[in-house]
């Protein structure tokens, strides 16, 4: 078996990967933010009540205006899904810490044969 080394923080590699494969990637701010909520959030849900929203706006340099259009970019992309003030992350990204990442390949089963 061959092996890929990929350097840096293991979660933000993971997620990067992630989001790539899944949705051709993200810019860095959408990117920083769903990093940000993967953190503080629990089974992979949150409240953004307005002590968390001014957290993340602080740590990451956002103005509300910018949180806002990535949360909805993010929600439109399907990454997460906002109901109210909770947010639900895809349960894609759930327990990435957890162990390794395998990546298997097989051919699709509707390819054409020559």
């Amino acid at each position: 078996m061959k092996a890929i080394t990929i350097k840096g923080d293991p979660q933000k590699e993971k997620v990067k990967l992630f989001c790539f494969i899944r949705f051709g990637g993200l810019p860095n701010s959408e990117l920083n933010l769903l990093l940000e909520l993967l953190y503080l959030s629990v089974n992979n849900q949150l409240v953004l009540d307005i002590k968390t929203s001014r957290s993340i706006r602080n740590k990451l340099n956002m103005s509300p205006s910018l949180l806002s259009t990535n949360s909805y970019r993010l929600e439109q992309k399907g990454i997460i899904n906002k109901n109210g003030k909770t947010i639900t992350i895809l349960p894609l990204f759930a327990g990435l810490n957890d162990e390794p990442i395998l990546i298997k390949f097989s051919p699709s089963t509707n390819q054409s044969q020559p």
